[in-house]
């Protein structure tokens, strides 16, 4: 089996600033948001579920939860209504999956990667 070619953390954040600059929604998954009626449970369970279906080996998906937890346990008092936490935790598990697509699967790389690029968009 070939592995994937591995980019260096610049070069993944050189395309990741580059698909928001030119307004790219892939790291934005707002067609996760507005779901009206649902409990913060099931919101909560959005993020890990989109993590759970990625098509990743058992001992890389550890990683890609632990580091989307790590993450999130971090940023998470900054977003006050559900709608905001939904819309944050679902960009956040989109970024790590991408960054993680990008063969990055050390948990603190990959955590500390995906604050940096989810603190240059703004949205």
């Amino acid at each position: 089996m070939r592995r994937p070619f591995r980019r260096s953390p610049i070069d993944c954040l050189s395309i990741i600033v580059l698909l928001i600059a030119s307004g790219s929604d892939l790291l934005t998954a707002g067609k996760y948001t507005g779901i009206i009626g649902a409990d913060s449970a099931e919101h909560a369970m959005k993020a890990r579920k989109l993590i759970e279906d990625a098509a990743y080996p058992p001992e890389v998906l550890a990683v890609v939860f632990e580091a989307f937890d790590q993450a999130w346990h971090k940023i998470e008092s900054g977003f006050v209504s559900e709608g905001a936490r939904e819309a944050a935790r679902m960009r956040l598990a989109g970024i790590i999956l991408m960054l993680a697509r990008d063969a990055i699967n050390d948990l603190e790389e990959l955590r500390d990667a995906a604050l940096r690029v989810f603190s240059l968009d703004p949205n």
